[in-house]
């Protein structure tokens, strides 16, 4: 979905297969750090097995102080986004806690990077992928 719709997309166990995904050591932190200063957001996108992943809640706090920036007296936080890959007829996604304080990435109905980013509090407010990145968060 995402390569198909325009994004150039990293995934860990297919650009480094030599990571051991079993352990975090300094080695993978320091490939993982370099791989996201070269991204302009972070999908975590979560599954049934994401829970038993040793680095995905660091990668996305990582990311997350990486990529904030100072507004004034407040923080644009990092681009960072929840991508939940549900099962077939499930509607909800319901992730651990800490994933509540970023917003969704679904798909849109757009021709060209065809995601939006949705408020989880307020999902009356999206914006389109390239919106997000260039002004900020819904």
């Amino acid at each position: 979905l995402l390569t198909h719709s325009g994004f150039a997309v990293y995934v860990d166990w297919i650009h480094d297969r030599q990571l051991d995904r079993t352990v975090v050591s300094p080695g993978t932190a320091d490939v993982l750090r370099k791989r996201m200063r070269q991204c302009k957001s972070l999908f975590f996108v979560t599954t049934s097995s994401a829970t038993n992943s040793k680095w995905m809640p660091w990668e996305c706090g990582y990311f997350d102080g990486f990529d904030s920036k100072p507004m004034g007296n407040a923080v644009q936080h990092g681009h960072v986004a929840i991508l939940p890959v549900v099962e077939e007829g499930q509607t909800m996604f319901k992730g651990q806690e800490y994933l509540g304080l970023y917003p969704l990435a679904e798909k849109g109905n757009h021709y060209r990077r065809n995601v939006d980013i949705r408020n989880q509090t307020d999902r009356t407010r999206s914006k389109h992928f390239d919106v997000w990145i260039a002004n900020g968060h819904p």
